[in-house]
């Protein structure tokens, strides 16, 4: 399986997607939600700064899918 097919596959049977920004040095927020478009959707709520877009599957493997930018 090559990068491209595992980020697929994590992708396709993920139990959850998280949305991270970075607060400060060091510090970063966490927010778990239950589809894509759920965390997309809650990343376009900010007025600056990127937040990060991870796929979780069941088998506890993550991949980052995104880095939304709030300007986009």
């Amino acid at each position: 399986m090559t990068l491209e097919q595992f980020e697929k596959h994590v992708f396709d049977t993920a139990s959850y997607f998280t949305a991270v920004r970075f607060k400060t040095r060091g510090q970063s927020k966490r927010v778990e939600f239950p589809s894509y478009h759920k965390a997309i959707q809650h990343a376009k709520t900010f007025i600056e700064g990127p937040t990060m877009i991870y796929a979780v599957n069941g088998d506890g493997r993550s991949v980052h899918v995104v880095t939304h930018h709030s300007f986009e």
